[in-house]
């Protein structure tokens, strides 16, 4: 095979097993981050039912009503994220493709220093990525075209620090955009209900 054969599959390699690890990170990075928020919700909604409890005599009933709310609010929240991908969903992909990015490197290594012939380390590439089902997204492409958009940039044309970068970084710390847009939601039907009840009671 032509030393371009060999310098294709490099290139190749060298692109997917970035793409796995970045997949990696974020996915590890959104666990974490999943994992602090759900325990926190929990905590919150503890410390605020403890509350209710310590000082159900001096609360009105209309008061402990708003606080009931805010406790379902926030465990609906809770329930809603510990749903949508599950932290041991979450690491376990992370670890495939970790593990996935680390035989490619070995394979690239390889075939870098001449140990495998071309035939064998596009064998053995196919092989590696077919024993993974799960794949990285496009964000983590694109992670990967910025990290080298000076050794490709051909196929870099297209990524910004905005679509890159940025996104990637969102797509970690999704979970706290969305849990904090929840809350919002949950307290302003908080401070609402007792204007809606005071309408429907008029």
């Amino acid at each position: 095979m032509p030393k371009s054969e060999s310098k294709k599959l490099l290139q190749k390699m060298k692109i997917t097993k970035s793409n796995r690890f970045n997949y990696a990170k974020r996915l590890q990075a959104k666990a974490s981050v999943k994992s602090t928020v759900t325990n926190l919700l929990s905590v919150l909604s503890i410390i605020v039912s403890v509350y209710l409890l310590a000082y159900a005599g001096s609360v009105s009933a209309d008061v402990s009503r708003l606080i009931g709310v805010f406790i379902a609010g926030v465990s609906v929240v809770s329930l809603l994220l510990s749903l949508e991908q599950p932290v041991s969903v979450l690491a376990k992909k992370a670890s495939d493709a970790h593990r996935c990015g680390r035989d490619i490197s070995q394979i690239y290594r390889q075939l870098q220093f001449e140990v495998l012939q071309v035939d064998a380390a596009a064998a053995r590439y196919e092989e590696i990525v077919s024993q993974y089902e799960d794949n990285h997204d496009p964000i983590d492409y694109l992670m990967t075209l910025y990290q080298y958009r000076e050794e490709i940039p051909e196929k870099a044309k297209a990524v910004s620090w905005f679509n890159g970068p940025f996104m990637y970084w969102l797509s970690k710390y999704s979970t706290v955009f969305f849990t904090i847009f929840c809350l919002v939601l949950v307290a302003l039907i908080w401070v609402v209900m007792p204007y809606l009840e005071c309408f429907a009671a008029g």
